[in-house]
């Protein structure tokens, strides 16, 4: 049940004071914005002291892991749209 609140909690604790834009579109450049967008608030959380510096480490690192996926994922793609355009 604890792994359920955690990341809800999470998002909600991550009340952003810019405008930033969330994506909710499958389109994996918007989604690695996403994830940027995630780590900013983040970063912003762990320095006014919302979270201790441990848990903002390991969501960091999930974040940034799940951003690396995506961009292999986006290259594996383009790779094959190249192949199968040519002659």
């Amino acid at each position: 049940m604890k792994k359920v609140i955690i990341p809800i909690l999470f998002l909600v604790s991550c009340s952003s004071k810019t405008t930033d834009t969330i994506y909710c579109k499958r389109n994996i450049k918007k989604s690695i914005h996403n994830i940027e967008v995630l780590q900013k608030w983040l970063q912003e959380d762990y320095v006014i002291g919302d979270i201790p510096l441990e848990v903002a480490k390991n969501y960091y690192l999930v974040l940034e892991n799940t951003k690396l996926g995506l961009i292999k994922n986006k290259r594996k793609l383009k790779k094959e749209i190249d192949d199968s355009t040519e002659y």
